[in-house]
């Protein structure tokens, strides 16, 4: 469901760049707070997934009992934010989304100026290439391995450019036909380190920074210590598969009309 709605905001900006008046900006928010809802869960889900896989990965009973603690505590955290979920999914809310909807797609389509591309062909063209420009200028982010926000910086407009290309799979230009499988792989890549970078940030403060307040705890620290160099090493393999990656890709094409 949240992919769906990612998909959907990432078809709102394409929408937006044939449009002259964009009645459809005002739901963006919306969306994305219903994005952000969904993510509580489902981010949760995924990290005690990573949890779970971690700790078949060790037969220290001392990480063992903490990881498993630990992932009895995300899931009381998801059935906290399901609740919440389940408000923001409520018929009303989606009834008033829809009819939002509705009505904002009706003033695009009426629009004298909506239809300035002569083909599908031609708006494929001006949107993957603006995508594909703004991913290229993000790319020296990936020799900046340490730099999480520009590393996510980059994630994001590639995932931006990977759902035009999909979205247009039936019109791509010729020159971004070959980067769709790429794409997907970065993504997969760079969507690994961004949740390792995530997770390590939520391994410090539950078993470091909680630790500080409440006294030591040599076992919690021990924990986070595993952990930690466990999530670095998944995610030097993913920067290194990216990095890789990035290397056979055609960038003047890349940057083409951008």
């Amino acid at each position: 469901m949240r992919v769906a709605i990612r998909r959907l905001r990432s078809m709102i900006r394409d929408f937006a760049e044939i449009a002259d008046k964009f009645p459809l900006r005002s739901l963006r928010k919306r969306l994305k707070a219903l994005a952000d809802s969904l993510g509580a869960v489902r981010d949760r889900d995924v990290f005690a997934e990573a949890l779970a896989i971690a700790a078949s990965r060790t037969d220290d009973p001392t990480i063992l009992e903490c990881l498993n603690a630990y992932i009895k505590e995300l899931e009381d955290f998801r059935r906290s934010s399901h609740a919440a979920l389940v408000k923001d999914l409520s018929a009303t809310r989606m009834e008033d989304l829809t009819e939002r909807f509705d009505s904002a797609m009706e003033a695009c389509v009426s629009q004298r100026g909506l239809f300035q591309v002569k083909s599908v062909d031609e708006g494929a063209d001006r949107i993957i290439t603006k995508c594909a420009g703004d991913f290229a200028r993000a790319g020296d982010a990936i020799y900046y391995p340490s730099s999480v926000e520009r590393l996510h910086r980059m994630r994001i407009a590639g995932k931006h450019l990977r759902y035009s290309l999909e979205l247009f799979s039936e019109f791509p230009p010729d020159r971004f036909a070959p980067f769709v499988d790429s794409m997907r792989k970065m993504q997969s890549n760079l969507g690994e380190v961004h949740d390792c970078d995530v997770w390590c940030v939520r391994v410090r403060e539950r078993f470091v920074e909680q630790g500080q307040k409440k006294g030591p705890d040599s076992a919690e620290r021990e924990t986070a210590a595993w952990l930690i160099s466990y999530f670095l090493r998944r995610r030097t393999r993913a920067y290194r598969s990216a990095l890789r990656l990035w290397g056979t890709l055609d960038l003047d094409k890349f940057a083409a009309k951008s």
